[in-house]
């Protein structure tokens, strides 16, 4: 939630210029701009948000100050960072679990309670006999990191992960879910991506695991992506 709206001017009440901290009348209109948002018209109505036709309410945020805040309606979205990967990297037999380097994505969300959706869609190359895992973990505000939801079920030794592979293939993983983290506004949301081989088995990411300088071979790109939409 995005607290102390700013540049707000009324138009009832002959006009005044309400800027900062005011304390708004119902049938109120105002015209608002919060941490970036172009505004629009608002008429303040303190007992019933439903009537707002914007996707923002314009609501008091507490009875003491009367500072002006602002919440989107559930599922509207809020922002999106992506983040794009050139390089082109190899693990071979990496241990379960291994960080793949630089492949992380993080957001800070701007309003309290918010969903966020990760999608990491990843090319490259699996090479070798045994299996290669992937999964991504997250930490709030720099904290430890821990598993995401996107995991599978305990299966007695069986490794949980988000996808497996096998062989001689090239990777195209589409791994996307929708996360409720807790956290606090102004608290970063980071995640990242593990790997990890069961025994002679090659990770390669954005290339083949033969990557011969030719024109008969190529690279790969792959993107991060995080979306805030409102809880």
């Amino acid at each position: 939630m995005a607290n102390n709206a700013h540049y707000a001017t009324a138009y009832t009440g002959g006009g005044n210029a309400l800027d900062g901290i005011v304390t708004p009348t119902d049938g109120d209109l105002a015209f608002v701009t919060v941490d970036g948002y172009s505004g629009s018209m608002h008429r303040f109505n303190s007992g019933n948000t439903g009537s707002e036709n914007s996707p923002w309410i314009i609501l008091p945020d507490d009875s003491t100050t009367g500072a002006w805040e602002m919440i989107a309606k559930t599922g509207d979205h809020v922002q999106t960072v992506s983040k794009i990967i050139t390089a082109a990297s190899i693990y071979s037999n990496p241990s379960i679990w291994t960080d793949a380097t630089n492949w992380d994505v993080s957001i800070t969300p701007k309003l309290s309670g918010s969903i966020i959706r990760v999608s990491f869609d990843i090319h490259g190359y699996h090479y070798g006999s045994n299996n290669s895992f992937y999964k991504i973990m997250y930490n709030v505000g720099g904290g430890s990191y821990v598993d995401s939801p996107l995991l599978a079920d305990a299966a007695g030794s069986r490794v949980r992960c988000a996808m497996q592979m096998h062989g001689t293939n090239n990777i195209m993983l589409g791994l996307r879910f929708d996360h409720s983290p807790t956290y606090t506004v102004g608290q970063a949301l980071n995640y990242k991506l593990q790997i990890g081989s069961s025994g002679t088995a090659s990770v390669c990411l954005n290339r083949k695991y033969t990557d011969t300088d030719s024109s008969s071979y190529g690279r790969d790109a792959s993107t991060l992506t995080a979306e805030e939409f409102a809880g």
